[in-house]
């Protein structure tokens, strides 16, 4: 009986059971009276693989998105049963985290975020009050950390930012609703995959242009992978701020991914930084499909190598094709 109350099988239950919640002082502040928020924690902490318990305690809507506190990030990943290390330490005035990853191949990959004083200033965010101003170490340890563990681990993660960094970034100022706007209420959509869906692209503008990878926040309903892996006979390719692209067979699919990572890679448009984060983006919303083919396996490993030719290009070290071909290991083709 006590399962059948915090574990909601259904969008009803779950709605019921974020209400109840709400009501209740077992909950944060942050949550009480917001049952709508409690949804979104509850349903992103299934995705991470938290408890529902767990998840309240753990995850905070700031601006309408969900946040993990970074020590909870730390020990999401270091569950994970590739993880093989961290290591935190400052250079001068910059945090500097490592984060090791073991491959399928047996190779050890090594991960680095870092985060300076002088990027905490070029961001506004040095001497400002609260945290930045009473624990400045902690908040430039945190932003590493979090650049760190969401490269290395993106299936682990699946885009989660800490509380720490969704509290640094301001709001987007939201247009005025027109008439054409629609609003989904999850209160008011029934309870199968099909409903769900369908309410959602309703709601959705998707964009056409491969230059938007990762631009806004991207955020694919899981509910509308699982119809679509199972409903649909053509492989889905899942593109952030894109509409999906069907293939009939992991050949051609294989393909355009590489195509897409490739062009990120290339862009002129976008900073070393943000590339890593367009690329992780990418997989993240294709991670199911990645991992069940050995050719999609290549393509992870790939996107790893490729995060530290920019991971070097950030740091203005070489920046040429021949040295992003010798972090894939294609020097000699």
């Amino acid at each position: 009986m006590g399962t059948q109350i915090i574990k909601p099988t259904n969008l009803t239950e779950l709605m019921e059971f974020s209400q109840a919640l709400a009501k209740s002082g077992l909950v944060p502040n942050d949550y009480q009276g917001k049952p709508n928020n409690i949804v979104v924690a509850l349903q992103w902490g299934s995705e991470i693989g938290l408890a529902p318990m767990q998840a309240l305690q753990n995850i905070s809507v700031i601006n309408g998105r969900a946040a993990v506190w970074g020590d909870s990030m730390l020990a999401l990943v270091t569950s994970h049963k590739d993880f093989a290390g961290i290591q935190e330490t400052f250079e001068g005035e910059t945090a500097v985290c490592i984060v090791k990853r073991m491959l399928k191949t047996g190779e050890l990959q090594e991960t680095r975020g870092e985060f300076s004083i002088d990027m905490a200033k070029k961001a506004g965010l040095w001497g400002r009050k609260g945290p930045w101003t009473s624990y400045p170490n902690r908040m430039l340890q945190m932003r590493a950390r979090g650049f760190a563990l969401r490269d290395a681990f993106p299936d682990a993660l699946k885009g989660s930012m800490s509380v720490e960094e969704v509290n640094d970034t301001p709001p987007q100022e939201t247009p005025p609703h027109t008439e054409a706007d629609k609003v989904v209420n999850i209160g008011d959509v029934g309870s199968s995959a099909k409903e769900i869906v369908k309410a959602v692209k309703e709601a959705d503008k998707p964009s056409n242009d491969a230059e938007q990878l990762g631009q806004g926040e991207v955020v694919v309903s899981p509910t509308e992978q699982e119809v679509s892996e199972t409903e649909a006979s053509e492989i889905m390719l899942h593109i952030p701020r894109c509409a999906p692209e069907s293939f009939a067979d992991m050949e051609g699919y294989c393909k355009r991914y590489y195509a897409l990572q490739q062009a990120v890679v290339d862009s002129t448009k976008i900073e070393p930084r943000d590339k890593m984060t367009k690329l992780r983006e990418l997989e993240e919303q294709n991670i199911k499909t990645l991992e069940s083919d050995p050719k999609g396996v290549e393509l992870l490993d790939r996107r790893i190598k490729l995060n530290k030719y920019l991971g070097a290009a950030e740091h203005h070290q070489d920046e040429s094709a021949t040295a992003m071909k010798e972090c894939l290991g294609e020097a000699n083709e």
